[in-house]
């Protein structure tokens, strides 16, 4: 089990490590398209400034059927559990396989089993925070005062998935129940969204000996006071159409994206691929769709040409191109793309783009700035973008890795407070190998790095 959750915090981390610019200069803000946008994005700029861009399905959306969602988990970022109002929810591995479900208190930034029993070993049915070994493979959800927790795993005898259910519990983890079992062949996206008491996800059905030709994509909503399913949309897909499901907007908006690249190397042929990337990453296209909350209707809302880089948020989708060197949001019903800032990076790959958090998005960039045998030691550069005001601040509080120095990741946050990632190489690899640390939400903006408390595991405290 740890071998297991260390090759998925490797994956993670790999996934994490893009190659950036050089630091940027001092950004400055702009409403608009500056004039030395290339030609073959002006007109996506323009489009910022006009809602009516020829993109659109021209199909007004439905109106949906319930709003209020915020999203739970994202995109590659699932394993890392879940963030109340009052802490954070995860699941700690013990020595015999089975998990904890552990509580990360921000007040006094200490780790807890989520059992109050007196004198518990936590290693039994009689303890609410114990999982067996046969369920291991889970990650919590919290949503108001439900604490959900997301079976996936993969059944030993056959090979394939197992049974995918969600349990429901109280905050403080009593009365667990099974709340929702899905089918067999339903395999379950990694985004959850929930408005409180509708928790919307998306999943694929696929035939009983896991041939994936003829898939059935999905989005579902379930009721988490009495377990009801809803199957609200659905479409024939295979793994090359298949679009990601990005999470639900607050006003109640699924949001579907999909990217195409419409060169290849075959328009190329007397050119190696290190030649040709940036051209064949700079021509893709991506587009995002929207379904309603309830609805069975997929309009699409935008589209943009551009190796990108994206990020959910509960207003809308958050994208950086390095091309043009600007951070952009596409809202939605309506599709428009609005400029946020610009943030000089020449060079940059791919930025990090890591959270929304209140009126600000956090996002970083990436230097390599010295090559230790194997390995690029890498510093980043972090900013603060108000996409209110337009205000750019640069962040100075950072992850230490080694000797790099990297963006300091947020696992959770609430109204006051941030939960992150502040160091990573230490042998604790119960918490894959991190030490994580609360901060107020005033102090990380101000680069405070005095604010920073460092969070008290469990085995820490035996």
């Amino acid at each position: 089990m740890k071998l297991v959750l260390a090759q998925t915090a490797a994956f993670l981390c790999c996934s994490l490590l893009f190659c950036s610019c050089s630091a940027p200069g001092a950004a400055s803000t702009a409403s608009a398209a500056p004039s030395s946008i290339s030609e073959s994005t002006s007109s996506q700029a323009a489009s910022a400034q006009n809602p009516a861009q020829e993109n659109r399905d021209p199909t007004p959306p439905a109106a949906p059927a319930a709003t209020g969602f915020a999203n739970l988990s994202r995109l590659n970022n699932s394993i890392f559990g879940s963030g109340g109002k009052d802490g954070c929810y995860e699941t700690y591995a013990a020595d015999n396989g089975g998990v904890n479900v552990v509580y990360i208190d921000y007040a006094t930034a200490n780790e807890i089993y989520l059992c109050s029993a007196p004198n518990c070993t936590h290693d039994s049915d009689a303890c609410n925070a114990w999982i067996p070994p046969e369920e291991a493979g889970l990650a919590p959800l919290v949503t108001g005062d439900h604490l959900l927790l997301l079976h996936r795993t993969y059944g030993a005898e056959t090979g394939y998935q197992a049974i995918p259910r969600i349990d429901h519990m109280n905050l403080d983890g009593s009365d667990r129940y099974t709340l929702i079992e899905f089918e067999p062949n339903e395999m379950l996206k990694d985004v959850f969204a929930a408005n409180g008491d509708i928790l919307v996800c998306a999943l694929t059905s696929v035939s009983a000996d896991g041939d994936t030709a003829g898939e059935v994509y999905k989005l579902v909503m379930v009721d988490l006071t009495t377990g009801e399913r809803t199957d609200f949309y659905q479409q024939s897909t295979d793994a090359s159409t298949q679009p990601l499901f990005m999470g639900v907007t607050e006003s109640g908006y699924c949001i579907l994206a999909s990217s195409r690249d419409t060169l290849s190397e075959a328009d190329f042929p007397d050119k190696d691929w290190d030649e040709i990337s940036g051209e064949v990453k700079a021509a893709r296209e991506n587009s995002w769709d929207i379904v309603p909350v309830g609805s069975d209707q997929r309009v699409t809302a935008a589209s943009y040409t551009g190796a990108i880089e994206q990020m959910m948020g509960p207003d809308g989708i958050y994208f950086y191109d390095p091309a043009t060197e600007q951070l952009c949001r596409v809202s939605f019903p309506d599709g428009q793309i609005t400029t946020l800032a610009t943030l000089p990076g020449t060079g940059t790959m791919a930025p990090y783009l890591d959270c929304k958090m209140d009126d600000w998005l956090l996002l970083s960039f990436r230097t390599a700035v010295e090559r230790e045998t194997q390995r690029i030691l890498t510093t980043d550069t972090c900013y603060a973008v108000n996409t209110v005001s337009g205000e750019v601040r640069e962040l100075s509080i950072r992850q230490e890795i080694g000797d790099s120095r990297e963006m300091a990741w947020t696992l959770a946050q609430n109204d006051t407070d941030m939960l992150l990632v502040t160091k990573s190489e230490t042998d604790n690899y119960i918490h894959y190998g991190y030490e994580y640390s609360v901060i107020s939400k005033e102090d990380y903006l101000n680069s405070n790095a005095a604010g920073l408390r460092k969070v008290t595991f469990i085995e820490e405290q035996s």
